[in-house]
C-alpha cells in the first residue's frame, strides 16, 4: 500500500470560495457533509458517495471548481472525481441518496487517506459517530380502505408517475387517520423513482422557525432558493400556519415559484381548504386548483385490517376472529387510538401469561373508554351544526317554526341519531319541543337528500350534502377525545 504525497490543502477556503460560484443551497445540496476533497500532487481528488454524484457534478461543477481552486493559490490543478469507498473492516458510509432522501445530514467525520490499487479509500476514524437516518413511512405499510382509497392512490400516482393533473394534492381528515404517513410515503417514493431531483418534506412549524430565522438574519434569499429549487414540495400541516399572515404569504410565493417550474405540491391539513379558518383565501385557492383527496376515520372492514396487521407487530399470539371483531366495533377512534387499545391488550396479556381473551379484552376496552373517550352530546352535535351553517347559538333549540330553519334542525336531529344513542324524544326535546314524528320525519328527509346526492341551498349558500356531514361528522369524532 502506497501512502500518497498530500499536499496543504485549505478546505475551508476553497469551500467558501465555491459557495460563492454557486450558492449555499447547491453547495449544501450537492457537496456540504456528503463530498470531500483530497489533494494528490498535481491532482484535487473529489470524493463523492455514487455513481449519481459522480456524474452530476461532473458536468455541472466541473468549472466551478477548477476556478475555485486557483482562487484558493493551488494553481491549475487535473481535478478528479472518484467514488468513496472503505475498506472490508469498516463499516459502510451512508449512501448519498439515502441521506439526501431522509432529509438527515450526515456529520462529517475526520478522514483517513490510503491508496490502494489506484483507488483512494476513506477509513473512518475511531470515536467518530454516524448520524441516525431517519425511517421514512412508506405504501407499503399504509393499510388501504374505503376512506383511504383514493387519497392513497393519487399520492402514489403523483410521487411514482409525477402527473401534472394531480398536482397540488391536498389530503384532509382528522388526526391519526394517515395523513402523515401518506405524504411521508409520498416523498420516499419520489426520491427511490427520482434520485436526482430534489424534493423536501417539512411541517408548518420546521417552515415557520426557518422563515421567522432567515428574516431575522438576512438569509431570505438563500431559504427561498431552497424552498424553490425543489421538484417535489411536502408540506404538513397547513392549519397551522391560522394567524401567521406573513407565513401564509411566503408559503403562497414559494407554492406559486415551484408550480411555475413544473413541480409539483402535496399539502396536509385537518379539514378541506373550504373549511379552513383564518388561512389566507389567496393560498386555499391554490391549494383547490388541484386534487382533493380525504382520509375519514376508518370504516368497520378497515378497523378489522389495522387491528390484524397492528397486533401481528405487537404479538405472536393469535387474536381470535371474536376478539378482532369485538374490538374493531367498541373502538372507533382514529389509527392511534386502536393502536393504543391493541398495546395495553398485547402488554396485559404478556405481563400476566394469558391469553388475549374475550375478557381481557372487554376489561381493556371498557376502563380504555371511561378513561379517554366522552360521549357526543346533543349540545356537541347543535354547536357544530351551527358553526358550519354560520347559525347563532341556541337557534336550533328555538321552538319557532321557521321555514328556513327545517334543513339545519333536520340535519343535527339526523346526526343525533346516526352518532349517539338518544331516543326519538330526548332529540325532539332538545331541538325545540318537538315530538318523536318529527324527528322521524327529519331523519327521512336527510336520508332522502343523501340517496340522491343532493345539493342543498341554505342562506344563499349551496352545500354538497355528503361533504358536508363528512366534515361534520369529522369534528364531531376528532372532539371526542
Amino acid at each position: 500500500m502506497i501512502t500518497p504525497i498530500i499536499q496543504e490543502l485549505d478546505v475551508p477556503t476553497l469551500e467558501k470560495l465555491l459557495i460563492v460560484r454557486i450558492g449555499k443551497p447547491r453547495f449544501d445540496l450537492w457537496f456540504g457533509k456528503l463530498v470531500s476533497f483530497v489533494l494528490n500532487d498535481d491532482k484535487l481528488v473529489v470524493l463523492v458517495p455514487n455513481n449519481h454524484f459522480l456524474e452530476w457534478l461532473n458536468s455541472k461543477f466541473r468549472k466551478d471548481i477548477e476556478d475555485a481552486v486557483k482562487d484558493c493559490l493551488l494553481g491549475s490543478k487535473q481535478i478528479v472525481f472518484q467514488i468513496a469507498q472503505q475498506t472490508l473492516s469498516q463499516p459502510k458510509l451512508k449512501d448519498a441518496e439515502d441521506s439526501i432522501q431522509n432529509s438527515i445530514p450526515l456529520g462529517k467525520p475526520e478522514l483517513n487517506v490510503v491508496k490502494s490499487d489506484s483507488v483512494i479509500q476513506l477509513m473512518n476514524v475511531p470515536g467518530t459517530k454516524e448520524a441516525k437516518k431517519r425511517d421514512w413511512l412508506d405504501f407499503k405499510s399504509f393499510v388501504v380502505g374505503e376512506s383511504n382509497k383514493l387519497a392513497f392512490e393519487m399520492a402514489r400516482s403523483l410521487s411514482v408517475e409525477k402527473r401534472a393533473d394531480t398536482s397540488p394534492l391536498v389530503i384532509f381528515g382528522p388526526q391519526g387517520c394517515g395523513k402523515t404517513h401518506l405524504l411521508e410515503s409520498s416523498f420516499r417514493s419520489f426520491k427511490n423513482s427520482f434520485p436526482l431531483l430534489p424534493a423536501e418534506f417539512i411541517s408548518a412549524e420546521e417552515f415557520t422557525s426557518q422563515f421567522v430565522v432567515a428574516m431575522h438574519k438576512n438569509r431570505m434569499p438563500a431559504f427561498r432558493a431552497k424552498i424553490r429549487s425543489n421538484s417535489l414540495f411536502v408540506f404538513d400541516d397547513v392549519h397551522l400556519l391560522a394567524d401567521k399572515p406573513a407565513t401564509q404569504k411566503e408559503l403562497m410565493l414559494n407554492l406559486d415559484v415551484i408550480t411555475q417550474k413544473g413541480g409539483s405540491i402535496i399539502a396536509g391539513m385537518d379539514c378541506h381548504p373550504r373549511m379552513a379558518k383564518k388561512i389566507m383565501p389567496e393560498l386555499l385557492d391554490r391549494l383547490m386548483s388541484g386534487m382533493i383527496c380525504s382520509v375519514g376515520v376508518p370504516e368497520d372492514s378497515l378497523r378489522i385490517a389495522l387491528i390484524k396487521r397492528y397486533w401481528s407487530m405487537l404479538s405472536n399470539q393469535e387474536l381470535s376472529l371474536e376478539v378482532t371483531e369485538y374490538l374493531s366495533k367498541e373502538v372507533r377512534g382514529n389509527v392511534r387510538i386502536i393502536l393504543g387499545v391493541l398495546k395495553q391488550l398485547s402488554n396485559s396479556a404478556r405481563i400476566n401469561r394469558i391469553l388475549p381473551t374475550m375478557e381481557l379484552a372487554r376489561s381493556i376496552v371498557g376502563g380504555f373508554i371511561r378513561c379517554v373517550f366522552k360521549s357526543i352530546s346533543l349540545q356537541d352535535i347543535d354547536e357544530v351544526v351551527s358553526t358550519f351553517l354560520l347559525l347563532a347559538p341556541g337557534a336550533l333549540k328555538s321552538g319557532v317554526r321557521e321555514e328556513k330553519m327545517s334543513f339545519p334542525r333536520n340535519l343535527a336531529m339526523y346526526l343525533a341519531r346516526k352518532n349517539s344513542s338518544f331516543t326519538y324524544r330526548e332529540i325532539g326535546s332538545y331541538f325545540g319541543n318537538r315530538n318523536h314524528s318529527t324527528v322521524i320525519a327529519g331523519e327521512k328527509k336527510i336520508e332522502s337528500l343523501i340517496k340522491y346526492d343532493s345539493r342543498v341551498q341554505f342562506s344563499n349558500l349551496e352545500y354538497d350534502l355528503n361533504f358536508l356531514l363528512q366534515s361534520i361528522q369529522q369534528k364531531l369524532h376528532s372532539n371526542r377525545s
